[in-house]
């Protein structure tokens, strides 16, 4: 008896596959408590699960807390460690004048014997070349200065030693920096950074590596010079300075208490675009009493940014965070907004990039890509991130020979308008009889 399926044949092919999507609701906090293992990361859904690993008084607690504490808050919160007594690197200074130069790393011993009177930086590539050929994991750095660093691989089992007297060793402890890459090659998945460290070296530290990346650092600072308009190095006025544009500063009452998580886990859940910062009430946070100069001087006017600072005050009896901007002067809700856009804009593309057979190099397939960027972009209306929007795509007939032969599909573009809010308000009245 013949079959239906000799007769008719069906296949279908799942093109359902999805990428991974860029989170913008994950904060990490890096804190100094270990976990008892080698792990830099631990993801907490709870304050009850978090009380496992941590004691009262610990900062991570404190900030989990406060991540959680609030009228929405976080479906998850990375919490990462710090090592403050980890050796993250060892640096070497040579002296001329011996007759051979030994390290050992990881248990490989890397040597270099001299030539008579080897300056000292021929000493520092002989030592470098060996490294190389002994195939270490790590980097040997050369600091042009006769000094070599080496790099572990695996900070967790970076062991080394020498005998050499004319090399002089020098531990280098871990910082927040160095703590922040480890954290990253464990678990890189979180969008907002904070930090146990108030210090400025530590905040300025950690704010230059984040300006880098598509992510933004939220922290904090009880500094009194803050408050003063003659002084220019407290950590606002430094990171303004430099013009850092993912860097948001509060000035706090009480930083111990972590403010920047209050708002933080307040914003996170919330869609980009959908919100501003400015006005949200947050829980667990102490108020400033300030000044109006000081409040002036802090975060400035509806026209200009004071220091950089925002401020959690009381104003006509109720407690709201402002300005919400970062040191730079940008609003947070917008940078975020583009932050998601971007993400969101490249992960529909590459999806119909890889779920196809192909799209083709014609004004068919340039309709493909066009309507994947309206779906992003009609998100962003819809969140209230955009009020409209136009879209140019080229014509593939007319691209350059060059970038057909070569598949590349150039030219197109998108112009936004932003929603914004509204921040102040001005009405003239005029009353007459």
């Amino acid at each position: 008896m013949a079959r239906v399926n000799e007769i008719v044949t069906i296949n279908i092919s799942r093109e359902t596959r999805g990428v991974s999507r860029q989170g913008f609701g994950t904060p990490l906090f890096i804190g100094t408590t270990g976990f008892g293992t080698d792990e830099r990361v631990r993801t907490y859904s709870s304050v009850t699960q978090a009380e496992e690993d941590f004691a009262e008084g610990d900062a991570e607690l404190v900030a989990l807390r406060r991540y959680f504490g609030q009228q929405v808050s976080p479906t998850f919160v990375k919490v990462g460690y710090h090592d403050t007594a980890a050796v993250a690197s060892v640096t070497y200074e040579v002296t001329a004048g011996g007759t051979e130069y030994a390290v050992t790393v990881d248990g490989t011993e890397v040597s270099y014997t001299p030539e008579v009177g080897a300056t000292v930086q021929e000493i520092v590539d002989g030592l470098e070349q060996a490294y190389r050929d002994a195939a270490i994991d790590g980097r040997f750095v050369d600091n042009s200065d006769g000094t070599f660093t080496l790099i572990p691989a695996d900070f967790n089992n970076f062991t080394y030693s020498t005998t050499t007297t004319e090399l002089t060793e020098t531990e280098n402890i871990e910082t927040y920096a160095d703590a922040y890459g480890y954290i990253k090659s464990q678990d890189d998945d979180f969008y907002f950074v904070n930090a146990e460290t108030h210090e400025p070296a530590d905040v300025e530290a950690l704010a230059e590596i984040v300006e880098a990346e598509k992510r933004i650092y939220v922290t904090s600072t009880s500094a009194a010079q803050a408050k003063n308009s003659l002084v220019t190095s407290d950590i606002g006025s430094v990171l303004q300075a430099k013009d850092l544009a993912r860097t948001v500063v509060i000035f706090a009452e009480d930083d111990t208490e972590y403010p920047e998580c209050a708002i933080v886990g307040l914003q996170a859940p919330k869609d980009p675009g959908s919100t501003t910062w400015k006005f949200k009430s947050v829980s667990g946070v102490t108020v400033s009493r300030l000044s109006t100069t000081e409040s002036l001087t802090l975060k400035g006017t509806r026209f200009d940014y004071g220091k950089g600072y925002n401020t959690y005050e009381n104003i006509g009896g109720r407690n709201i965070f402002a300005e919400g901007r970062v040191v730079n002067g940008e609003f947070v809700d917008v940078l975020r907004f583009a932050d998601w856009l971007e993400a969101r804009m490249r992960e529909r593309i590459y999806l119909t990039l890889v779920n196809s057979e192909k799209i083709p190099y014609t004004s068919a397939g340039f309709a493909i890509i066009e309507g994947r960027m309206r779906e992003v972009l009609n998100e962003g209306v819809a969140v209230g991130g955009l009020a409209s929007y136009t879209v140019n795509v080229p014509n593939p007939r007319s691209l350059d020979p060059n970038l057909r032969a070569n598949r590349v599909a150039e030219g197109f573009s998108f112009e936004g308008t932003l929603q914004g809010a509204v921040h102040a308000v001005s009405i003239q009245g005029r009353l007459t009889i």
